[in-house]
């Protein structure tokens, strides 16, 4: 894969043939920096002009934060300059991306969000389609549904409220911009008031208490969109130049909104933690210090959390599926605890078991799949089923 990686950039842009210089202009790339921009910076820059610009803006700068509490969670998202990859951004060492396959999509990954529940992520490209794609895989799935938006908008953030419910952001980058709502039973779209007045909403993401925020790259502030009338307000400045798409998530288990940063002054990528009281950030860490990566989105789990090998799961079944009143289940370690959530992640059911075989009315779940979290000995597996 390409990548404007530092020690070459700044070897290049000295060693550059003088012709080749004077056919880039640095003043007219800084000037199209300037410029308000929402998806993927290739789109703007050539790789020439990227070997050039990263080299002329790149600082060494040393982040003023630690946040151990965030050492063991791990960001998924699209590195999107290059051929299009899925990665794994570790906050305890943001040297270096673990690289999960490339992405088969050709549009720019600009929003999503994890549903832990089902191992899925949610991704809506800059063409407002909707895919599934497992958080820690690249095994992609097209709905076959697209975001019904105003026209011209592109979704640029997503975000899941407690409740389950999902919105979205969308702009045409200079004058209309819009929330939406989406049920994701059938990813049908309901348009919340009307257009917000922001210029260049670049992400979305949530509050502990449920309150909608988001990040505006063209006066780089941060303001609350309230969920019910779509209607804004100024929270405070971001403290950073922000530009181009980036990924923003609300991590409930650490309670931190964390960025996945795109930095307009030192063309780079950082994570950063925000203030939702007053809206400014705070440098973590920069993400592959002098390698131009770029992350429309971003969400977080902890590095455990998405599956287990324990021996106690061997012996278990659950049947049948599709299952239509009631699940079966059936195993050679005592069963403690199950619960089943919809493909929202919303929890429908839950039940003590404390036996090696059980039987689960489901007569009452509506139709459609739905995932059973078993908990044996401590630990917990997912499985998928139908109810018919």
């Amino acid at each position: 894969m390409r990548k404007s990686i530092l020690t070459v950039l700044l070897c290049s842009f000295v060693l550059l043939p003088l012709s080749a210089q004077n056919q880039i202009d640095i003043n007219e790339l800084l000037s199209r920096l300037d410029e308000n921009h929402m998806g993927r910076i290739t789109d703007v820059f050539t790789p020439e002009e990227l070997d050039v610009l990263t080299a002329y803006k790149y600082q060494a700068i040393t982040p003023t934060l630690s946040e151990p509490s965030i050492l063991r969670r791990r960001g998924f998202s699209t590195e999107s300059v290059g051929p299009a990859e899925v990665i794994k951004v570790n906050p305890a060492d943001l040297s270096n991306l673990e690289s999960l396959g490339l992405s088969p999509l050709t549009e720019f990954e600009g929003a999503g969000f994890n549903i832990r529940q089902v191992n899925k992520t949610v991704i809506v490209d800059n063409a407002n389609r909707i895919h599934l794609r497992g958080i820690n895989n690249n095994n992609y799935q097209y709905t076959g549904m697209n975001v019904n938006v105003m026209p011209g908008e592109s979704i640029t953030g997503l975000e899941r409220l407690s409740t389950g419910e999902v919105f979205a952001i969308g702009t045409n980058g200079s004058n209309s911009s819009h929330l939406y709502k989406l049920d994701t039973n059938n990813w049908s779209t309901t348009l919340v008031g009307s257009n917000n007045g922001l210029k260049l909403p670049l992400c979305l993401a949530r509050t502990p208490n449920d309150q909608l925020v988001v990040l505006d790259g063209d006066d780089d502030n941060m303001y609350g969109v309230n969920a019910v009338s779509g209607i804004v307000n100024l929270i405070g400045p971001a403290g950073f130049d922000a530009n181009f798409g980036q990924g923003m998530a609300y991590d409930a288990d650490v309670n931190m909104v964390l960025l996945t940063a795109f930095n307009n002054t030192t063309v780079d990528s950082e994570l950063r933690s925000l203030d939702t009281t007053t809206g400014m950030t705070t440098l973590i860490g920069i993400i592959t210090p002098g390698t131009l990566d770029q992350f429309g989105f971003v969400d977080w789990t902890d590095e455990d959390s998405l599956g287990t090998n324990s021996e106690a799961f061997e012996s278990f079944q659950y049947y049948p599926n599709p299952a239509n009143e009631v699940l079966n289940l059936k195993a050679g370690v005592q069963i403690d605890h199950i619960s089943i959530v919809d493909i929202t992640g919303k929890q429908v059911l839950r039940r003590a078991v404390d036996a090696l075989n059980a039987e689960i009315n489901i007569a009452a779940l509506s139709n459609g799949l739905y995932i059973l979290n078993v908990e044996i000995d401590g630990r917990s597996a997912s499985y998928k089923f139908v109810k018919d």
